[in-house]
């Protein structure tokens, strides 16, 4: 098939890394992948490293930006187009539009779990050759306002497996950095350090496991609103030099493998939990809470703990268990880098081919 990308983000978060791997799958499996992406955008500067893809970077004005959709419109046409591919819905209805202009089709993710706009909710998925959404949870609330379920598709996350694998190189590496040995208790979270994220529940669980085990250490990678208010409340009660710091970076599969648990305790119903799954594709155990979405990303008892209360307490209680038990982390590292393989880029893209037929 021939694949046209269409992105105009300027960074790369779980939405466009999403985007970033499905384009690299289906590139890999053999179809041809064209993407138009704004210029010096995160994305494209992911992109311009992946083999098979053909990149068309842009100036993008906003979703609707007439010179940069008639860019896509004229690559569409030039390379003969099947499918037109995004993930934002801002880019929706100029390519459904352009797709019928086109004559080829238009597959659109939607990774939220709501569509504001009633005229969108009703019309969107009925119109879209194919809408996709990223879960079954993500699916049933999108029934539940009224949309239908034969409209609705499911293509989860795509994990590169290939990179996102258990290395004992990587662990020893950066705990060496860090000033630790190998078995020095590690957790960690990963991703944008803000309210909504669960960074304020979190840090008073990990500051309460820290009171019970003076070996544990803490590492946060990622940036945003609640860090300096992290680093504030680590320091006032004694423990910062046990916390870890680490701004974002690119080869993130190296700070998963040198954790002992990773913990996800979003505050808001997360569609999937891309942080969950590569984690355990890390071979790293995994708790997260049990809300939205991030249940689908993990198999509770076998490859992490689901944390169903919302007090930092009961999160502290399990985030201590699963420290204090190296036997039962084992056991999940294990069942996790087998379980995540239904979520591997070519599975993925496999299915999400499928369903264009």
């Amino acid at each position: 098939m021939n694949f046209l990308f269409v992105d105009a983000s300027r960074k790369l978060w779980g939405t466009e890394q999403a985007l970033l791997e499905l384009a690299s799958g289906c590139a890999r499996a053999g179809h041809r992948v064209v993407a138009v992406v704004r210029a010096d955008s995160e994305m494209a500067q992911a992109m311009r490293v992946v083999p098979g893809i053909e990149l068309h970077e842009t100036p993008f004005r906003g979703g609707e930006d007439p010179r940069a959709l008639w860019r896509v419109l004229r690559l569409g046409r030039a390379t003969r187009t099947d499918w037109l591919v995004t993930a934002h819905s801002k880019h929706h209805w100029p390519l459904l539009l352009g797709a019928r202009w086109l004559g080829c089709r238009l597959a659109a993710f939607r990774h939220m779990a709501y569509i504001r706009s009633r005229f969108t909710r009703y019309w969107m998925p009925r119109l879209a050759d194919r809408y996709f959404v990223v879960s079954e949870f993500a699916r049933q609330r999108l029934i539940s306002q009224g949309v239908p379920g034969r409209c609705l598709h499911i293509s989860h996350n795509p994990i590169d497996t290939r990179r996102f694998r258990p290395d004992a190189e990587a662990r020893r590496r950066l705990r060496q950095r860090l000033g630790m040995d190998e078995d020095t208790p590690l957790a960690g979270f990963i991703g944008r350090h803000t309210w909504c994220k669960g960074v304020s529940v979190l840090r008073q669980a990990v500051i309460e496991t820290m009171h019970e085990r003076p070996t544990m250490h803490m590492l946060w990678l990622g940036e945003g609103a609640e860090l300096a208010a992290t680093k504030a409340v680590v320091d006032a009660v004694g423990q910062a030099e046990r916390h870890h710091f680490i701004a974002w970076q690119v080869d993130v599969e190296k700070v998963y493998s040198a954790l002992d648990v990773l913990l996800c305790p979003s505050e808001i119903e997360e569609t999937f939990g891309r942080v969950v799954a590569e984690a355990q594709a890390c071979g790293v155990p995994v708790i997260a809470r049990d809300r939205g979405g991030l249940s689908e990303a993990m198999a509770d008892g076998r490859t992490g703990l689901l944390w169903r209360q919302n007090d930092a307490g009961s999160l502290a209680s399990l985030l201590g268990g699963l420290l204090d038990d190296p036997d039962r982390r084992q056991a999940m590292s294990a069942a996790g880098v087998a379980w995540v393989t239904r979520f591997c880029t070519s599975s993925v893209v496999e299915a999400f081919v499928a369903q264009l037929h």
